[in-house]
């Protein structure tokens, strides 16, 4: 999508009152009193704010999304709304709804291929991966991630590229091809040091930390989850700090520190669930079952 020299951005009081409408009827009255807003510009901001609270507060991320895709269905302009599309499929799967979440993605992807929008699409393909591959759908993951590495490159976008490997390993450590999945979290972290893409170091690096348990180096996982942590914390990214205390929870359970285990995993639950990360949760307590048997 091409750049525009002025983009139209709400207030933060604006923002909030948009994150907590809840319902189709609530946002449909508050566009009524706001019709301002109808502008594809405000739709691209409301996408990237949905995206930034997703590491913050799920919840709210879909809220922002679900107007986001009002407001572009009354604009009628195509590649607007599959941007939307894509914010509410990114909120879908922060909130463990996979299915709904590749659903979306896939609506969006078609908008842009039949736009001719290759960057767009690229980006949607790999954002499609991680609930496919939770769904255990991994034959489609590749076949996004080859598709969306291959636009990368004719692009020569390196940022993209390296973030599209944290997506690959996970694909190859669901296949249990754990060194090849160490490799692609590794290189990727490397490469977005440079870029100095938060959110993707922080996920390369709890990725590096997984990939270590189950290789049994147990040492240098639990080194790497908290320097995880630890990064988070410092980059205001709760939902992401509660995944972290969830991995060093289940690393205590492994390593048989049953009681230190038990009160993070308990801990985290709460985390997790604040923060609704349904699918966490749900890990919480089969670990937490598993220590009490």
């Amino acid at each position: 999508m091409s750049a525009r020299k002025k983009t139209l951005k709400l207030s933060k009081s604006i923002l909030s009152k948009i994150s907590q409408l809840s319902d189709a009827p609530s946002r449909k009255r508050f566009l009524a009193h706001n019709r301002r807003l109808s502008s594809p510009e405000i739709v691209e901001h409301l996408a990237i704010k949905a995206r930034e609270q997703i590491r913050i507060e799920p919840r709210r991320a879909l809220n922002l999304a679900e107007f986001a895709l009002l407001l572009s269905l009354r604009l009628r302009k195509p590649e607007i709304r599959a941007l939307a599309l894509r914010a509410k499929a990114n909120a879908l799967y922060a909130s463990g709804k996979n299915k709904e979440a590749v659903a979306f993605d896939d609506r969006a992807a078609n908008i842009f291929e039949n736009n001719g929008s290759h960057a767009e699409l690229a980006k949607t393909l790999r954002s499609s991966i991680q609930p496919l591959i939770l769904l255990g759908e991994y034959d489609r993951a590749l076949v996004a991630a080859d598709r969306a590495r291959s636009i990368f490159e004719q692009m020569k976008d390196e940022h993209q590229l390296a973030r599209l490997e944290i997506n690959v390993g996970n694909i190859y450590h669901r296949q249990d091809r754990f060194d090849e999945a160490l490799s692609c979290y590794e290189g990727a972290y490397e490469k977005l040091l440079h870029f100095r893409d938060v959110e993707g170091i922080a996920a390369a690096l709890s990725n590096i930390a997984m990939c270590l348990i189950t290789m049994n180096n147990f040492r240098r996982a639990l080194e790497t989850y908290q320097r995880a942590r630890e990064y988070c914390e410092q980059h205001g990214m709760p939902v992401l700090t509660a995944q972290a205390d969830y991995n060093i929870a289940y690393l205590y359970y492994l390593r048989g520190d049953y009681e230190r285990g038990i009160d993070m995993l308990l801990a985290a639950r709460e985390a997790c669930r604040k923060y609704d990360d349904a699918y966490r949760f749900a890990l919480c307590h089969l670990d937490l079952s598993d220590i009490y048997i």
